[in-house]
């Protein structure tokens, strides 16, 4: 019996807290100020001409962009050195000539071997 009125009482109590803890919620959610940022968060999160979905697309283009550079900026070290290459060793500069402008010397004879997507043939066979 006296555990039965012990557990009514500390369900009564822990109503009580809950209770009060509400009505000082509501109170403060109806404050003028709280109502005033709660709008303009509103606000600036979905009705705003830069609003917080505009921003993580930008965001995410500026990344793109960022990469985009990151990669152009490898691609022109690369052809700097090729090209600096290209220009000081006399190897590098015949081997382009003939790999891409078919030169050849007076007493060769080259032969061009186009191969054709090898791909189709592994899933015929397969």
């Amino acid at each position: 019996m006296l555990n039965c009125f012990l557990q009514k009482g500390l369900l009564l109590f822990v109503f009580s807290i809950v209770i009060t803890t509400m009505k000082f919620s509501y109170k403060i959610f109806w404050n003028r100020y709280v109502l005033i940022f709660l709008a303009f968060a509103v606000w600036i999160i979905f009705f705003d001409q830069n609003n917080l979905f505009h921003h993580i697309k930008l965001r995410s283009e500026v990344k793109k962009a960022e990469k985009q550079k990151q990669f152009y900026l490898d691609e022109l070290r690369k052809d700097s050195i090729f090209l600096d290459q290209l220009e000081n060793d006399p190897a590098v500069k015949e081997k382009f000539a003939r790999e891409h402008y078919l030169m050849k010397r007076d007493d060769e004879v080259v032969f061009s071997i186009i191969r054709e997507d090898t791909t189709d043939c592994n899933l015929e066979n397969k």
